[in-house]
């Protein structure tokens, strides 16, 4: 089913380029009023000559970039009021290119955002000729000639919105995939609705709108926001618009908490990924450095045209990962995806004049575009009966993607992790239990994930269930009593578990021989792992080698292909990140503490879950660089009497594994 909606425009290498960027002027044909630039309408002008010299340093050392291909950006005030120095600029890069023949001869791009006022003229019209197909221009328009004229207004105070729509049709016709940008602010919230429907009726189909990052919002504009945002999905959702239109406002990734691996990644590459020039030649980490863009600190020079860069003042910028750019408060945050931030800015607003800081001036805002967005998502569900992108990103567990409630519909259904049910519990849970337990979820944010069969209609949401064979978000669950793979079928999910005791390791190569002739990945369930001895390991783990010496990495298995790359423990989800609901309503760590101990519940869905004891004091073991080792809650618990200590056992069969397998 085609889904336009909440998609971005892909970026030119996946946003992996080098890029440079130049003011080439700090001058303006406009004054808008939400500009971050405090001090254009000035008449600075970049030299040819400086920008020679930038681009010398620049592509002369070409082993210094890791980068397989480059950008480069030109910005003002309005770049086309100096399109022939552009011009110059961009031959002299060709020049260059070629003489060095450098590796970015072919992979290289020219882009440009620009207010429009004179994309129409010849001199810009011959630039877009001759560039064409190494060239990208978006033009900014704010909406529908309201809101357009209200902010984005000429010097003398007029609007330009009548002058730049006379150019968007010839914009359409040159660059029929380009985004435009649409800002908002405190002033124009209420015509949020009419502007982004009025930009998709002039055919331009993706709107990379946003909200300003500055101190702007006044009590009562979350509210405001929210239902604009909600006034637009139903008019999208009335008219189908989702199939072919997008809005930055609705992408499916909002709204969640940041995994491990978005923690470790550079929320900008600012400085590191970028550098950006200003019209004396000065080096910056992006255009929000320059001195008129700054309000109360001092600008950051990374170097300039004569000294080149220094590799000192780089250095910082290289640790501006999102574990280290933001604060506890916002790493911990359960809506953390999606929220707009801006380096520049919030250095600006910094106390000790430090790029390692987050502004949240638009908290409340980013809250309100989370609530607009589930709710979205949720009626575009009952209206088509598909599931949503959102809900796909909800019920592909990770290891730290999500918090999950685990929902035990039937006490009897083959386990999905290192537990059995050894003590023959026989319970299944109501529909109104079942209901209750969705109610639970939804409100904590919870991603619900079914552990055995529904009679309601629960396809919107993850399950494992006993050898399924019919329900599309299934992972089906075999052991050697249900290991019957019919050749005719077609599991809808390439993943299974297969449950493995200490009666049937023996069997465990030709239970995998069977089930990767249907499924790429087996999760191995290690039910009874309580109970294995050191030899009952042993066995596991040359089963383990001889299943990765038939397939290699060709298929996956939790215990081969998922090794963590990076240096930190895989850990159990059980820290702050998983709860469980049994069919007696009472809430538990996991799964198998119910199965073990039936008392061993920490509350019910009458309990707020913030409020409940789900911290876990992990002990770090000395010197241990097993990163493979999950240390199960279930087993520290059970052989230590500690859930925060692993066990003996734990410890044997993951250095074992490391031993033989990494």
């Amino acid at each position: 089913m085609k889904i336009t909606m909440g998609n971005e425009l892909k970026e030119w290498l996946n946003g992996r380029a080098r890029e440079f960027t130049f003011g080439v002027t700090e001058n303006c044909n406009l004054k808008c009023k939400y500009c971050y630039f405090l001090n254009k309408n000035n008449k600075n002008v970049m030299s040819f000559t400086t920008a020679k010299k930038a681009i010398d340093y620049f592509l002369n050392d070409p082993i210094q970039y890791k980068e397989e291909g480059v950008i480069f950006e030109f910005m003002g005030g309005e770049p086309f009021l100096e399109i022939e120095l552009i011009d110059e600029i961009c031959d002299y890069i060709l020049q260059k290119l070629y003489v060095l023949k450098h590796k970015w001869f072919y992979r290289y791009r020219f882009l440009i955002t620009t207010n429009g006022m004179n994309y129409s003229s010849d001199k810009v019209q011959k630039f877009i000729k001759k560039h064409y197909g190494h060239l990208s221009i978006s033009i900014s328009i704010d909406g529908n000639k309201e809101k357009h004229d209200l902010q984005r207004v000429q010097i003398n105070g007029k609007g330009s919105y009548d002058q730049v729509i006379k150019s968007v049709s010839l914009w359409q016709k040159q660059f029929p995939n380009m985004s435009t940008k649409a800002t908002f602010s405190h002033d124009d919230l209420p015509l949020l609705k009419d502007s982004i429907i009025d930009l998709w009726n002039k055919g331009i189909r993706f709107v990379s709108a946003n909200i300003v990052y500055e101190d702007v919002w006044k009590d009562g504009d979350p509210e405001i926001f929210e239902e604009q945002l909600n006034m637009l999905a139903d008019y999208i959702l009335e008219h189908d618009l989702w199939i072919n239109n997008s809005v930055r406002f609705f992408e499916a990734q909002i709204g969640f908490p940041f995994t491990r691996e978005e923690l470790n990644q550079e929320f900008c590459g600012m400085g590191n990924h970028m550098i950006a020039i200003d019209t004396k030649g000065n080096f910056y980490p992006c255009v929000r450095f320059f001195d008129i863009a700054l309000s109360k600190n001092k600008p950051i020079i990374l170097g300039d045209i004569i000294n080149g860069l220094d590799d000192n003042k780089i250095k910082p910028f290289k640790f501006l990962q999102k574990k280290n750019f933001l604060d506890p408060e916002c790493i911990e945050c359960k809506v953390a995806t999606g929220c707009g931030q801006c380096g520049g800015y919030s250095y600006d607003m910094s106390k000790n004049q430090t790029i390692f800081n987050r502004t949240k001036y638009n908290c409340k805002m980013h809250q309100a575009n989370v609530r607009a967005n589930k709710r979205f998502w949720k009626l575009f569900e009952l209206k088509t009966g598909y599931i949503s992108p959102r809900t796909m990103l909800r019920i592909t567990p990770t290891t730290s993607k999500d918090t999950y409630l685990y929902i035990i519909t039937d006490s009897e259904t083959l386990p999905i992790c290192n537990y059995s049910n050894e003590n023959n519990i026989r319970n299944i849970m109501d529909d109104n239990m079942v209901m209750n337990a969705l109610e639970y979820a939804e409100k904590n944010d919870l991603c619900p994930i079914f552990i055995g069969e529904s009679k309601l209609n629960t396809g919107l949401y993850f399950s494992f269930k006993n050898s399924n064979k019919n329900c599309e978000f299934s992972i089906p669950i075999f052991d050697n009593g249900s290991l019957i793979i019919d050749n005719n079928t077609n599991y809808l999910s390439q993943s299974c578990v297969l449950v493995v005791n200490r009666f049937n390791i023996k069997d465990l190569l030709h239970n995998c021989e069977l089930l990767y002739k249907k499924f790429i990945r087996i999760n191995f369930s290690l039910s009874d792992l309580i109970l294995w001895n050191n030899n009952m390991i042993d066995n596991f783990v040359l089963n383990l080698v001889k299943i990765k010496e038939m397939y290699g990495n060709s298929k996956e298995c939790n215990f081969i292909t998922d090794i963590n790359k990076n240096d930190d423990f895989v850990d159990c989800l059980l820290n702050k990140r998983s709860l469980t609901i049994a069919p007696n309503g009472k809430l538990y760590r996991c799964p198998g503490f119910y199965y073990y101990n039936v008392e061993s519940f920490i509350g019910d869905m009458n309990d707020n879950y913030d409020d409940l004891d789900l911290d876990l004091n992990r002990i770090s073991c000395s010197n241990c660089k097993n990163y493979l080792c999950n240390r199960c809650v279930l087993v520290s618990k059970y052989d230590t009497g500690n859930e925060s200590i692993a066990s003996n056992r734990i410890c044997y069969l993951y250095n074992r594994i490391k031993e033989l397998l990494v």
